[in-house]
């Protein structure tokens, strides 16, 4: 087979993310999403892809990746996760309406993730 192997690939993004080399890491979890799909590791590359991007304060960006976790891999283990730091950007570039609408997104679809719990909490402290 021709190509990338899949865990290198992925390997070699994440590391690149936590060596601080984000549009590298970008570029390995963008041609690891793309080209294996439907590994169990696509959705937590696409939540990377985010990462990179949220690491560099580009929230508008970042968000556009986040938000196709849930709708590329709705099964995916990253969608909580993905949904909480949607709702960060959306606090980032000064949407509260729409950050406490992913919030409660978050609390309804994933009630017992700890990033409902943050929700819950980052609910609570709005509502004061």
């Amino acid at each position: 087979s021709s190509g990338p192997d899949p865990n290198q690939l992925y390997e070699q993004a994440a590391q690149d993310l936590t060596q601080g080399r984000y549009p590298l890491a970008l570029q390995g979890f963008r041609e690891y999403a793309l080209r294996f799909p439907t590994t169990d590791l696509a959705d937590n590359a696409q939540y990377g892809a985010g990462e990179c991007l949220f690491a560099q304060a580009q929230f508008d960006s970042a968000a556009i990746e986040y938000a196709r976790i849930g709708s590329l891999y709705p099964l995916g283990d990253r969608v909580p996760a993905g949904l909480w730091k949607l709702a960060l950007c959306r606090e980032k570039l000064g949407e509260a309406v729409e950050a406490r609408k992913v919030l409660d997104e978050l609390v309804k679809g994933f009630p017992l993730s700890g990033e409902a719990q943050l929700a819950r909490d980052r609910l609570a402290k709005s509502k004061r």
